[in-house]
């Protein structure tokens, strides 16, 4: 049993260094072109519909968590109705002090996705506010407004960033 227990942190730690590893090139390429994350070329429309803040939201770990739950529970129906349940080992099994910190956790992330998704809404009526009603006005400036405009849009991608990194670590807390 304990060398089951120490295979299953060894791989639960390299998932979770492979994804702070993934987390990580993706900060690192949004310095970059940070738009591409949030409406990747590579997706279909129907997947980039589905995105939040260029990736999954972390609270679709937690029902996915309870969702596994219940298909266990469906498959191990008849042997429990007929008590001849042989293994406790799956998420069917899971007691209520057990879930009780996997809902605790899911109101938190809830709560952490709403105050990025408001970040995220903010910063899309700022660029709305500011550059474009910018380059609207000084079209007959055109030269003095590029510059401008530019340093504008510049913040506004880095604030993007910021608001990528900080979705990236929601997810990576939500899965430790």
């Amino acid at each position: 049993m304990k060398m089951k227990t120490t295979l299953a942190n060894s791989q639960k730690s390299a998932c979770i260094e492979h994804f702070q590893d993934y987390a990580d090139k993706r900060s690192q390429l949004a310095h970059n072109d940070v738009s591409a994350f949030f409406a990747p070329a590579w997706c279909t429309n129907w997947e980039n519909s589905l995105l939040w803040l260029a990736g999954c939201r972390p609270s679709q770990y937690i029902r996915l968590v309870y969702a596994l739950c219940g298909l266990e529970i469906e498959v191990h129906l008849s042997e429990f109705l007929q008590g001849t349940s042989s293994s406790s080992a799956n998420l069917g099994y899971l007691s209520s002090k057990q879930l009780h910190p996997i809902n605790m956790l899911q109101g938190k992330t809830l709560r952490s996705e709403e105050k990025l998704t408001n970040r995220m809404a903010t910063l899309q009526e700022d660029v709305a506010d500011h550059p474009i009603v910018g380059i609207a006005k000084g079209l007959s400036q055109v030269g003095e407004m590029n510059g401008e405009v530019d340093r504008a849009l510049d913040k506004h991608e880095q604030a993007m960033v910021g608001v990528l990194e900080e979705a990236g670590r929601l997810r990576l807390n939500t899965l430790k």
